[in-house]
């Protein structure tokens, strides 16, 4: 004979084994590779948010190099370099190019006008020596005067990026190149911790010297299938020379482990169904609180913090069921008052990216479908680094919240919208009806931005400008759906480009280019 305990628990411990068994061969076969992937997935991107980083940064010194070549002293100093201006060239490197390890213009003839480096440690600008201007003619004279060239070097030992920018005599109508204007800056030291903070990825340059380490695999390169804890990354130039190597530090949290706490949880969980169920002999108020710890389960799992809307006859779930519904309502509330937070620029007050974004996704959504007229405005200020350089950058803060309090002026309906895209640029979404209204409002927005009358002294006008690039989509039903928004904003950045080529303080408007089908 034998007891209802007894054989509980001889079934139970039976269940028990069973489970285990099944658990172990989930784990192995599904759950456990997945978590493998999903890491992989995880340090894919931290890599690639590094490649992302460097590549801005290279091309945010290629429009500095674009800005300074516009220069009147640049051009100057090119064809006239007299002892005067080279002195007042290196004083002003000295002090103004904080960020840039070496400049460096080259003439016509393709010698070498000016040419300034910053030894690391000393708060002071070299003129850099005939051995140094050789190497920097062999390693650029080769390519075509117009080309705008990025590329990675090594100077003094340390690893940087170079962009090299044509300049041309604006005062020409042909607008002949005259030289070109080099600038270079470094990748080690406080730019890895600058990184570091955009990113937030630890990285470490490599001790040991790039040529002696085993796998010199390249930035762009995918992982391999082995997950661990760094990953050794190189930065090569433009004739696959070996410049340099990072180590990136993964988040350890995310590499799997196979037995863990977490993994097994659930199916401890199951585990207990047969003392639960011999319990639930012994007491009727298990079978209510089983209901709402199920219902609550469910929830969190599913992420829907929603009431309970079912009352409990029993007193004790019924007071647990009021409580959660009180915190739901908190909860909720503190949700929608975060989620329209993280939709405001801190500084602005306007919306940010995240939430242009999301307009944009829905306004391409909604052209797609139904079709119709709307535009796509890149705004920029004109020498807005120039402006912070002189003005302080706590007067350049004031100007944003002032153009951005501007700007959002021109973009009233409900379903536009006035973003800052990032740094000096603003970006709106605006929908018209017919060209010659759409031209009146970029007229408008031009000349506010025009009497505001601020001061800028770095400026040709004198005064703070703006440049637009417009790009707009005039479609019917459906005609959206092979093309992508992106090309959207990639067309009115390249406008914007253009109007500042042109001059500034003006906008390009160009219809959007549809992308040929394969």
């Amino acid at each position: 004979m034998t007891s209802i305990r007894s054989l509980t628990f001889t079934y139970t411990f039976a269940y028990l084994v069973l489970l285990a068994l099944l658990a172990i061969s989930i784990r192995w076969f599904d759950s456990y590779p997945k978590e493998q992937e999903r890491a992989l997935e995880y340090q894919q991107k931290d890599i690639r948010s590094i490649q992302n980083s460097i590549r801005f940064s290279h091309k945010d010194l290629t429009f500095s190099a674009r800005d300074y070549a516009s220069f009147r002293a640049i051009r100057n100093l090119i064809q006239n370099p007299n002892p005067e201006l080279l002195e007042l060239a290196q004083f002003e490197f000295n002090t103004s190019l904080i960020n840039i390890e070496y400049i460096a213009l080259i003439n016509g003839q393709d010698d070498i006008s000016a040419s300034f480096y910053k030894s690391e440690g000393k708060q002071k600008a070299f003129i850099f020596s005939e051995q140094k201007k050789e190497v920097l003619k062999q390693r650029y004279l080769t390519s075509p005067t117009s080309a705008i060239i990025e590329d990675f070097e090594l100077f003094n030992d340390n690893p940087v990026m170079v962009s090299v920018h044509p300049v041309k005599d604006l005062t020409k109508r042909e607008k002949p190149i005259i030289g070109r204007i080099i600038l270079a800056s470094r990748l080690s030291g406080d730019a890895i911790v600058k990184m570091e903070k955009i990113v937030q990825i630890p990285i470490f340059e490599s001790d040991e010297r790039p040529t002696k380490l085993r796998n010199q695999i390249p930035l762009e390169a995918n992982l391999d299938n082995d997950i661990t804890s760094t990953s050794t990354r190189c930065l090569f130039d433009n004739k696959n020379t070996l410049i340099s190597c990072f180590i990136i530090s993964h988040d350890k949290s995310l590499i799997p482990k196979f037995l863990d706490w977490e993994s097994f949880a659930p199916f401890l969980a199951f585990a207990l169904i047969p003392m639960i169920i011999f319990w639930l002999t012994l007491s009727k108020f298990i079978i209510p609180l089983e209901k709402l710890t199920h219902f609550l389960r469910r929830r969190v799992i599913n992420e829907d913090i929603k009431k309970i809307p079912v009352p409990s006859p029993v007193i004790e779930v019924e007071q647990v069921r009021s409580t959660f519904n009180e915190l739901c309502d908190i909860v909720n509330q503190q949700k929608h008052a975060l989620e329209k937070l993280t939709e405001i620029d801190q500084l602005t007050g306007i919306a940010n990216r995240r939430a242009f974004d999301n307009e944009l996704e829905r306004s391409w959504n909604q052209l797609s479908r139904n079709g119709g007229r709307c535009a796509l405005i890149l705004c920029d200020l004109d020498f807005f680094k120039l402006f912070n350089d002189h003005y302080g950058h706590l007067h350049g803060d004031k100007i944003l919240k002032l153009v951005a309090s501007t700007l959002e002026n021109f973009a009233r309906r409900s379903d536009e919208i006035c973003a800052r895209f990032g740094g000096e640029e603003f970006i709106l979404i605006m929908h018209y009806q017919e060209q010659q209204q759409l031209e009146k409002r970029l007229d408008g927005i031009i000349k506010a931005i025009n009497q505001l009358q601020e001061p800028h002294k770095e400026s040709s006008f004198g005064h703070l400008t703006l440049s637009l690039g417009i790009s707009t989509l005039e479609v019917g039903a459906n005609e959206l759906i092979q093309q992508q928004s992106k090309d959207w904003i990639k067309q009115a950045d390249d406008a914007l480009y253009q109007a500042k080529e042109l001059g500034r303080n003006q906008y390009i408007l160009h219809p959007f280019v549809f992308t040929a089908l394969d």
